[in-house]
């Protein structure tokens, strides 16, 4: 997401498989919703600090179709909210910098290169060593059923 005062702007990478895309933990009053590309006119509903935005069956473009969505207020950065999980993405990422560390366990970020001038950066979990060193995730679920 990027933004600017009164304007969130959505990218969407991976269109969710229900075509409800949730934003949590929105302060601001969500206002109106549209596609960048076109102006087109997008349903949504705010629920609370949830905004639910229902997507179009098909998106102008699948690597990264943008969702302007106009509000008023401000919105406040929040990292401690849960990473949500449901059955409309097939597979949810657990990044190491969003987990809770237990024990001696450290989250760390390096650089490496395979060969010069290609630099890499990654952020891991080390010194996982004990079974009381680990990292936990607080996840939120969007709705009931089987999630793998």
């Amino acid at each position: 997401m990027t933004s600017k005062p009164g304007k969130l702007y959505i990218h969407i990478l991976d269109r969710p498989r229900n075509g409800r895309l949730l934003i949590p933990a929105f302060s601001g009053k969500a206002l109106k919703a549209r596609l960048l590309d076109g102006g087109t006119s997008v349903a949504f509903r705010q629920s609370g600090q949830d905004v639910w935005i229902s997507l179009p069956a098909a998106l102008p473009d699948d690597r990264n179709t943008v969702i302007a969505l106009d509000y008023s207020g401000t919105l406040q950065e929040n990292h401690d909210i849960p990473l949500v999980a449901g059955n409309q993405y097939e597979t949810i990422s657990l990044p190491s910098e969003r987990g809770a560390t237990h024990g001696a366990t450290e989250v760390k970020r390096f650089t490496h290169s395979y060969y010069f001038g290609d630099w890499k950066h990654a952020t891991c979990a080390a010194n996982m060593r004990r079974p009381e060193d680990s990292l936990s995730y607080q996840l939120r679920f969007t709705e009931p059923g089987i999630t793998r």
